[in-house]
């Protein structure tokens, strides 16, 4: 299953030769031991959580389960790229610095309240992406670049620093870094294009896949489009020219004319799939390095059991005036309420995301066909279902961008843990109907624990 996380830290190598030219940091960007300090202090967290790092692609499905699919089954074990297996990487410090800059970048910004796109979440997403590129070669028969994927999904969110070009403004907004964090990604990957190809990597591919794993920053919101492809290339392309008019003597490039751009199409639904998967119940860090604390002793029963994606967000803002949601940093803390988030939609995420206990993708037989169908345990029905539900949808709308790639068909599957509530489920299948990507709501009940045990409901 890969790491438990509860905030980011590393996997110490304490044979990894030093850089000296790393050693003093300047404002801005981090020295090795920086890097080190903090991915020490991700494995000391990763071992406290009784979690194995081994490779499963689900847990063992308990016994008095009814039939179905979920989340922690485990149909077979394959070993996949860690965080941990790619710090002998030549490029592995070169990624893992600029994660420690964007730290330091979201201090000084909103970002601080964002969810954390750093170690924790970039341990998921390596081996999720990896687990749907297999899933995606079962169903359509392509194969995925997997050498290229794992780079990428090391390197996808490094672009949260600025990269040197995109900082906040005067108000201390962070949206021109978030927008543009996709293309700033390919830009770091484009400077370090010698330690990528020493390992075999194609950098103008990673770089592709990078700005790729974002719809909205690539403008690729249908994979199957060349002609939106070639648009992301040039944006690409834009941000390298941007680059090299104000970095003269570090100039970098970009060459897609060595991309294979059909089996490129099909690596970034691996990654966009993984990084769907790679924010869940397990982790609570923010874009900062600091914590949210949650409470999720609330239920949520909805008043209205029907779902409307053209006002949901407007549901949302109602539920989470009924919640608590914290930001800690050091031995400071302020509530995130109306004032912190007007449009409710940090909280929709920490709470919605908080809620999704496990997500993976596995390939199943459905109507006929063979699809990618991406499993979700919610921990509990009861617990801000519309936030849980938009958090969802945002999932879904990563399957929809593959489902015009030829022999791609996606589903999801939702597994309901909790208590149970009879409106909260109708809700849930409301929300299903109206989708026309295939969704199954599973009611399963009982206790969903962080160790992925299952209690049958009433013991």
């Amino acid at each position: 299953m890969g790491y438990r996380l509860e905030s980011s830290g590393n996997i110490e190598n304490p044979e990894k030769p030093q850089n000296p030219e790393k050693n003093a940091s300047a404002e801005g960007t981090s020295s090795e031991k920086e890097v080190d300090d903090i991915l020490d202090a991700f494995q000391k967290k990763t071992e406290a959580s009784g979690q194995e790092p081994e490779n499963k692609s689900c847990m063992a499905l308990p016994e008095g389960r009814g039939e179905g699919v979920y989340a922690m089954e485990t149909t077979e074990q394959k070993e996949y790229p860690t965080l941990e297996s790619m710090e002998d990487k030549k490029y592995y410090d070169d990624a893992a610095s600029k994660y420690i800059d964007a730290r330091k970048v979201a201090k000084k910004c909103d970002l601080k309240q964002y969810t954390e796109h750093g170690f924790a979440h970039v341990s998921k997403v390596i081996e999720r992406s990896s687990e749907a590129a297999d899933v995606i070669k079962e169903v359509s028969g392509k194969e995925c670049d997997m050498k290229n994927l794992s780079a990428a999904a090391l390197y996808h969110d490094t672009g949260m620093d600025g990269a040197d070009m995109h900082g906040p403004d005067e108000n201390g907004k962070g949206d021109d870094i978030r927008k543009n964090h996709a293309v700033s990604s390919a830009v770091h990957v484009l400077q370090n294009r010698p330690q990528l190809e020493e390992e075999g990597c194609d950098a103008d591919t990673v770089a592709a896949l990078c700005t790729l794993h974002s719809k909205s920053c690539s403008g690729v919101y249908d994979l199957s489009s060349d002609d939106k492809i070639q648009s992301a290339f040039e944006k690409i392309q834009d941000n390298v020219d941007q680059y090299n008019e104000t970095h003269p003597d570090q100039k970098i490039s970009f060459d897609p004319s060595s991309i294979d751009v059909e089996k490129l199409k099909y690596t970034a639904a691996a990654l966009r799939f993984g990084d769907a998967e790679g924010h869940d119940a397990s982790e609570t860090t923010t874009q900062s390095g600091d914590h949210y604390e949650i409470d999720f002793s609330t239920q949520d029963i909805p008043e209205d059991t029907e779902w409307n994606e053209d006002t949901y967000m407007k549901a949302v803002k109602q539920e989470v005036q009924n919640g608590s949601l914290t930001l800690v940093e050091g031995d400071q803390s302020e509530t995130i309420d109306d004032s912190k988030d007007p449009k409710g939609i940090t909280r929709m995420y920490q709470f919605g995301e908080g809620n999704l206990a496990n997500m993976h993708c596995v390939s199943q037989d459905a109507d006929g066909k063979r699809k990618v169908n991406m499993v979700i345990d919610v921990k509990d029905d009861t617990f801000k279902p519309q936030c849980t539900i938009g958090c969802i949808h945002q999932r879904k709308a990563e399957l929809e961008t593959a489902e015009n790639l030829d022999g791609m068909d996606c589903a999801m599957t939702v597994n309901l843990y909790g208590a149970y509530d009879q409106k909260t489920k109708e809700l849930y299948e409301d929300y299903a109907r109206k989708q026309i990507t295939p969704i199954k709501i599973q009611y399963v009940g009982g206790t969903y624990d962080e160790k992925q045990t299952w209690t049958k409901k009433g013991e």
